[in-house]
C-alpha cells in the first residue's frame, strides 16, 4: 500500500500489516529510525498524474 509521510505512524502500519500488505511510506524526517521504502513510491507521482489525465478526459470514474 501507497501512502504519503502524513500517515507514517507505528499504528497505520501495523494496521497495513495485519491486512497483509505490505507498507510503502516514506519516513518523516524526525523519525528516530528510519524505515526505507523501495522504489515504487518515488513512482507514485507518475501514476496519479496519469489518472489525473484519465479523470479531465473522463475516460474513467474515480470514486
Amino acid at each position: 500500500m501507497l501512502a504519503d509521510r502524513v500517515y507514517n505512524a507505528d499504528y497505520v502500519r501495523e494496521q497495513i500489516a495485519g491486512a497483509g500488505a505490505q507498507a510503502v511510506i516514506p519516513s518523516k524526517k524526525n523519525r528516530k529510525v528510519i524505515i526505507p521504502h523501495d522504489e515504487a513510491y518515488q513512482n507514485r507521482n507518475q501514476i496519479e498524474r496519469c489518472f489525473t489525465r484519465f479523470k479531465a478526459y473522463r475516460a474513467i470514474e474515480v470514486v
